[in-house]
């Protein structure tokens, strides 16, 4: 059952968000996987072969009942009428004990009700042209993304298309996309009679016991009260954040207020968030990575880390139910399927670092986080590669502004570089370094995310004004939704190379910082070239020759925040010691 957001406030530019919506879907629905009707049966609907030929006699005594002839066309309003009758012959003999439910979708479905049950249906006219099956496609998507997404803890959802006495299934859930071949109903009666007899079979689950699926509903006053393992009750209220795309964690951050204490109080006086979100299940989990830094620290006497790492107050997981339909999906795709565990965090509130405008305090926190950044490298071997805007974050501690490095979902623990693209779905390719937008995937080196520390102050310092947000802003292209990797690739590479950056003018006073570190890169980048044409095969790629390296991107950040408090002394209060 979806989180249902409160009511929208209102935005700027609120249609050309709409129109990215589809874009993401597009995106998911291009790397589905097809498999033949038996293979989605057995796979999906835990339809083995055995059970067919153990009941493929009783299945064709239906079709060959007048009752069966009688029963309806199965195209149009006809397909309602012939699964009603389907379903009463196979409960009759025994086969079905759960109708199974088809949901008609009407033309644009928005966010369904929670309670929305069974196969999210598309009926289409015989007269249908072929750009219609797209679009009923991306319609069941939009409504299985609503439904997987805003806080959800609903693990699948199935999908189908009826068209002109045909239907064509699908599968959705957090990890994969699987679209069956489609069959005729009435020239393929025994197939579609196993289908109700599988959809019978398969419930939809709810991880929570007792619950089932819900964390913000309109029809709850003031949003769902949800009862936590160590005692604590808490209301969940604003959705702050949603990750968009039906592949991937499915984030959701929901603004929460502890309305019942458990027998610890250091929550007492905190304003609260709860992260939910479907993470893989083999992957070190981020409150463990975050858990482990923050030990060290202290372990350390390195505390200062601590006010630059985000406060765990709480988690607990859940198993989805379906560890048989997962080991199955996991048997017939192999590598593209992860397993996922859902994942509730309790956390101490920081903010978005789109609401920091001084140009001396956004200096700070991105000085901050590198700070943070480098500590956890060195000392934890902790490689975070998922700096993005949204993971940049802040709050005010004694009144100073404190960067925080936010999100260690994608974060690698130990010696080994992982030749691993990176995750589907983050919403942070924009912040990618060159390399890892390009078709040979280097190991992730730590100038990597230098590198994305950079592209979010260019980010940042060429949309926002004072008051404002420049649209569109010198560098839009480079978030479109769809945008060709290898574009993007291009764009970046001009940038470092070519360009001068182009800010706003409430941000030119950070223009000398991000040309130093533009500047770094292309000396790099030309370092390694000049090697290659001089055949030196011993070339550091991790420090592109030692020129990006912690020491030198650290001498860019001092510096530059140094010339920055001496230009604009009153900000000078936010900034601690350099």
């Amino acid at each position: 059952m979806p989180h249902v957001p409160p009511p929208p406030k209102p935005v700027l530019n609120t249609a050309g968000e709409d129109q990215e919506f589809p874009a993401f879907l597009e995106e998911d629905l291009a790397a589905a996987h097809a498999l033949e009707v038996e293979d989605f049966f057995r796979t999906i609907l835990g339809v083995s072969v055995a059970w067919v030929d153990a009941h493929h006699s009783s299945l064709k005594e239906i079709v060959q009942s007048r009752e069966w002839r009688d029963a309806g066309s199965g195209s149009g309003s006809g397909f309602g009428q012939l699964v009603g009758k389907a379903t009463e012959m196979l409960t009759t003999v025994g086969l079905i004990d759960t109708p199974p439910t088809f949901s008609v979708l009407n033309e644009s479905p928005s966010l369904l009700p929670s309670h929305t049950p069974g196969v999210l249906t598309t009926l289409l006219p015989s007269t249908a042209a072929r750009s219609t099956f797209h679009e009923a496609h991306l319609r069941l998507a939009k409504a299985a993304h609503s439904q997987l997404s805003h806080g959800s803890w609903r693990s699948f959802v199935l999908g189908a298309v009826v068209v002109n006495g045909k239907i064509q299934l699908a599968y959705f859930d957090h990890s994969i996309i699987v679209i069956s071949r489609p069959f005729h109903i009435l020239q393929q009666p025994v197939l579609y009679l196993t289908l109700l007899c599988g959809l019978g079979r398969l419930q939809a689950y709810s991880p929570i016991p007792g619950d089932t699926g819900v964390a913000v509903d309109h029809s709850h006053p003031g949003g769902i009260r949800l009862r936590l393992s160590n005692g604590a009750l808490i209301q969940l209220g604003e959705v702050l954040h949603q990750q968009t795309g039906l592949v991937g964690r499915a984030t959701c951050v929901v603004r929460v207020e502890q309305t019942e204490r458990c027998s610890r109080r250091d929550w007492d006086g905190k304003r609260l968030v709860m992260k939910i979100l479907w993470a893989p299940k083999q992957r070190m989990s981020e409150v463990d990575v975050i858990g482990l830094a923050r030990e060290r620290a202290v372990a350390t006497g390195e505390v200062w880390v601590l006010e630059h790492l985000p406060d765990v107050l709480h988690c607990q997981e859940y198993v989805t139910g379906d560890e048989g339909m997962q080991a199955r999906l996991q048997s017939s795709f192999g590598e593209c399927y992860e397993e996922r565990v859902l994942r509730m965090v309790v956390e101490e509130e920081l903010q978005p670092l789109g609401l920091l405008r001084d140009p001396v305090e956004l200096a700070t926190v991105a000085r901050d986080v590198f700070q943070c950044y480098r500590w956890l490298y060195e000392e934890c071997n902790i490689s975070h590669r998922d700096i993005s805007h949204s993971n940049v974050m802040w709050l005010y501690k004694k009144a100073c502004v404190k960067g925080v490095l936010n999100d260690f979902d994608l974060a690698s623990v130990g010696e080994s570089t992982e030749r691993q693209p990176p995750s589907h779905g983050t919403g942070t390719r924009l912040f990618m370094a060159i390399e890892l937008l390009g078709t040979q995937i280097p190991p992730h080196y730590y100038r990597h995310d230098l590198e994305s520390l950079m592209y979010v102050m260019l980010w940042h310092a060429s949309r926002y004004t004072a008051t404002a947000i420049l649209k569109p802003s010198p560098y839009e292209r480079w978030g479109l939704p769809l945008i060709d990797s290898d574009i993007l690739e291009a764009y970046k590479i001009r940038f470092i190379h070519d360009e001068v950056p182009q800010l706003t003018s409430h941000c030119e006073a950070l223009k000398d910082w991000i040309c130093r570190m533009q500047l770094l890169f292309r000396r790099g980048f030309q370092a390694r070239r000049n090697a290659q044409e001089a055949g030196d095969v011993g070339f550091d790629e991790e420090t592109l020759g030692g020129v990006v390296t912690f020491d030198s991107f650290a001498r860019i950040c001092d510096q530059s925040l140094l010339e920055l408090v001496a230009k604009h002394s009153d900000s000078s209060r936010s900034i601690v010691h350099l």
